[in-house]
């Protein structure tokens, strides 16, 4: 979010040329800063928690849609995280109200190009928009055209064709855009998240051991 909010791939870059460029870089009115801007969170899961608590820290207000929240829409307390959001009943809802949308959505047939041209066109102009989830649940066309039309500043971990391989060639229209933050499915690629995700499986494992009850299911 950050990252795409303040250019800074593409300072990087025309750096790497030689190239000084304040004039962009510091245009106050297209960079705005995230403190006390609305994020829309779209699927609220752990790791949608886990991005809430962080746009918190932030001065965020936070929206969400989810599979246990969109039915009741308002404002809701997480103890968990002990924040208040603010349910929405659909995502359409969330791409117009919010200056930053996060998707944490998985990919299942009634996500499949869920983000499509409606839901672009509902963005305001200028907005963030980051996918660290699935490829699939984007319309990759409706983004460029969102991207060219509304300046949408936009943050891409995943994309729809990634190849199998660890290593290879990937030329992907989304990736090498060159207004694009652009990552390679690396968002977990740490030791913390593996030690996270390891301490969770055997969480997972023994109370489903002792009581028969799975406590993170999915689907």
């Amino acid at each position: 979010i950050l990252a795409a909010d303040r250019n800074f791939i593409q300072q990087k870059d025309e750096l790497r040329k030689g190239v000084w460029n304040k004039v962009t870089h510091a245009d106050t009115s297209k960079i705005r800063g995230i403190k006390g801007r609305t994020i829309g969170i779209l699927g609220f899961g752990m790791i949608g928690k886990e991005v809430a608590r962080r746009a918190a820290a932030f001065g965020m207000r936070v929206l969400v849609w989810g599979r246990s929240y969109k039915e009741s829409p308002g404002i809701v307390h997480v103890p968990e995280l002990g924040i208040d959001v603010e349910s929405c009943s659909s995502v359409g809802e969330v791409a117009e109200r919010s200056e930053v949308v996060s998707v944490h959505l998985p990919k299942a047939p009634g996500t499949d190009r869920l983000l499509d041209k409606s839901f672009f066109d509902r963005m305001p102009d200028g907005a963030i928009f980051i996918n660290t989830a699935r490829g699939s649940v984007v319309d990759p066309k409706a983004l460029l055209a969102a991207i060219e039309t509304k300046g949408l500043k936009v943050g891409l971990d995943v994309y729809d064709d990634e190849p199998v391989l660890w290593t290879g060639r990937f030329e992907n229209e989304l990736a090498l855009h060159p207004s694009i933050v652009s990552t390679q499915h690396v968002g977990a690629g740490t030791m913390q998240a593996d030690e996270a995700i390891s301490a969770k499986m055997l969480e997972v494992i023994l109370e489903f051991a002792s009581s028969g009850t799975v406590i993170t299911p999915v689907g």
